[in-house]
């Protein structure tokens, strides 16, 4: 019987090495990663309301600006609902989780934005 316990108690051990060996990940940022976010905070576009190209730069930082946004003027913008400062002034999907972008009134986003956190005008 102690024989058994001891067993068990050693393949437990086993199980948690290998747990915390393996089921960690890899956790670190590659070069390429790690000079993407040090030049976001010197792109524009991703910390503020000017359009740029590149489905990243929908992905808004800092004060939101949402009127400036809505290019087209038609008084709607798109945005992510699980991602809330994912917006565009057209159709898509999120880049941070790939939800479809949802079309809201300028000021049914900028609500979203305060309501969750975001800082908007």
């Amino acid at each position: 019987m102690q024989r058994k316990i001891s067993k068990l108690i050693f393949m437990f051990f086993v199980f948690a090495v290998l747990i915390g060996i393996y089921g960690c990940g890899d956790n670190r940022i590659d070069e390429e990663e790690k000079t993407r976010i040090e030049n976001d905070d010197q792109n524009p576009a991703h910390n503020n309301t000017e359009a740029a190209t590149g489905e990243n730069y929908i992905v808004r930082q800092g004060m939101i600006k949402v009127s400036e946004l809505d290019q087209d003027n038609d008084g709607n913008v798109y945005q992510c609902p699980m991602d809330w400062n994912v917006i565009d002034d057209k159709p898509g999907s999120c880049p941070v989780c790939g939800m479809d972008l949802t079309k809201f009134a300028v000021g049914d986003a900028k609500k979203n934005l305060i309501d969750n956190g975001y800082q908007a005008e």
